[in-house]
């Protein structure tokens, strides 16, 4: 068992090293990723002219209050956060035009 450690590899390399590598890996800085739209999926809602005025009413407002949280906010993950959400509305508000 102990002589698998050290056998090489078609690379060249052996278990142990292999290993080693893997320790390092796991031990990196966990960068985010930034985030994915997923597949869209197909909802649909009917709503009334006047519902869809009301509802593009209050998407407008909140994003104007959205900006400002984004301008005052200090944290960088946050703020990303925020900025994702404030282009989602605005691609909810786009639609209901």
């Amino acid at each position: 068992m102990f002589g698998r450690l050290h056998e090489r590899s078609n690379t060249g390399e052996t278990l142990e090293d292999s290993w080693n590598a893997r320790d390092r890996i796991s031990r990196l800085p966990v960068t985010k990723r930034p985030p994915q739209l997923k597949a869209p999926m197909n909802r649909t809602i009917q709503l009334a002219e006047e519902e869809a005025q009301v509802l593009r009413s209050v998407l407008e407002e909140y994003i104007s209050e959205l900006r400002m949280e984004v301008a005052n906010t200090d944290s960088m993950d946050f703020r990303e956060d925020l900025k994702r959400k404030e282009e989602i509305l605005k691609s909810l508000r786009n639609q209901l035009r």
